[in-house]
């Protein structure tokens, strides 16, 4: 993840907010979960990596152009279901999540109870845990 730009290598595709929907569906459509030209979000059908990382990844469109993406950590020991939840793996992996990106954008963020922030000039990148769900993501927001 480059950090002055918001530009994101997805399987040799660069990913930022520049990308127009129909090449990024041209260039990525035979890794994409069930795609329809009318949908604005795109899941992955693998899991990515993305520097030194495997993702699930979403991509999410707005006037057919990227207007964000969000990330959450493919290790299968961290993963959590209804049926087989831990706390540990929610808080494993949010701690991953964050020294991920603090290794990838540095250490100018702003730190709340449950996310990081880190803000560019081109958009807002967060490491977040939604206490309500349980869900643990990193989400990039361009501007």
């Amino acid at each position: 993840m480059d950090g002055k730009s918001g530009e994101i290598l997805i399987l040799n595709t660069i990913i930022n907010k520049t990308l127009d929907k129909n090449v990024f569906i041209k260039n990525l459509g035979v890794f994409l979960e069930d795609i329809k030209e009318e949908q604005d979000v795109f899941e992955f059908k693998d899991a990515v990596e993305i520097e030194s990382m495997r993702f699930w990844t979403w991509i999410i469109f707005n006037h057919n152009h990227v207007a964000s993406i969000m990330l959450e950590n493919a290790d299968k020991d961290l993963l959590n279901s209804y049926t087989n939840w831990s706390n540990h793996n929610v808080k494993k992996k949010r701690q991953l999540h964050d020294e991920w990106l603090i290794g990838n954008l540095g250490s100018d963020y702003e730190k709340t109870p449950t996310s990081i922030i880190f803000k560019r000039n081109w958009g807002e990148v967060t490491s977040y845990t939604d206490m309500k769900s349980g869900e643990v993501r990193i989400s990039v927001v361009y501007y």
